[in-house]
């Protein structure tokens, strides 16, 4: 059986929320990643210029902090963090 001592040593925690659906306009979704971001991922962006017929599971979006502990992908069909 699993126990709270178990988990003292957390390697990574990854939180997704999927979108199906959703109208990805990424300008749209950077810009509002960007407000949003407040200094907790203060690296460079990273924007891939994908065609419309790509797999929708790449992300179009990538922002970090300068450290690389954080992540934060942005995809036609979920975010994950």
């Amino acid at each position: 059986m699993l126990s709270f001592e178990d988990f003292q040593e957390t390697g990574s925690i990854q939180a997704t929320v999927f979108t199906p659906g959703f109208n990805f306009v990424t300008a749209k979704i950077l810009t509002s990643l960007l407000d949003l971001r407040s200094g907790l991922l203060d690296g460079d962006p990273t924007i891939l210029p994908l065609p419309e017929d790509a797999p929708v599971d790449i992300p179009r979006i990538i922002l970090k902090n300068k450290d690389n502990s954080l992540r934060l992908e942005a995809t036609p069909i979920r975010i994950n963090f």
